[in-house]
């Protein structure tokens, strides 16, 4: 779950930091699972990721702000961005995956500033989460 949330983090950053004016740096990222269910998955492990925090840093180059967003939100042979509009310091996005486990569809809105975002997203699929994501701007990248 971790790894996906780093995954998460990296998709989310990305095409904010690409349309806007950023500013290129080193950003702290907090996500917090809201809620969550998995086939098979037991309630007691379900509950105990609920409202789990997990902090990461990642740096956002200047280069990166020049990058196709669709292409850094994943979007290959088994991802396709069906809609982004990012504008205006709103961000709304939806994404359609195959993966090993089906069809998997994220959906992701929010607000950014040039040194930060705020942003909620669900993932529907073989595993559903609710999770809100903030990042600020902390330095240069280390």
């Amino acid at each position: 779950m971790r790894a996906s949330l780093f995954v998460v983090g990296a998709i989310l950053a990305s095409p904010v930091m690409a349309q806007t004016t950023v500013t290129p740096g080193q950003y702290q990222v907090v996500s917090v699972i809201e809620s969550m269910s998995m086939p098979n998955m037991p309630p007691e492990m379900m509950k105990m990721m609920q409202g789990k925090s997990t902090t990461m840093k990642i740096c956002i180059t200047e280069e990166d702000t020049k990058r196709d967003p669709k292409k850094m939100m994943g979007a290959d042979k088994n991802c396709q961005v069906k809609r982004m509009d990012i504008s205006g310091g709103k961000m709304d996005a939806e994404m359609s995956c195959k993966t090993e486990q089906g069809p998997m569809t994220m959906v992701m809105n929010g607000s950014y500033t040039p040194t930060g975002y705020e942003i909620r997203s669900e993932m529907r699929g073989a595993m559903n989460v609710k999770s809100r994501m903030s990042a600020k701007r902390i330095g240069n990248c280390k």
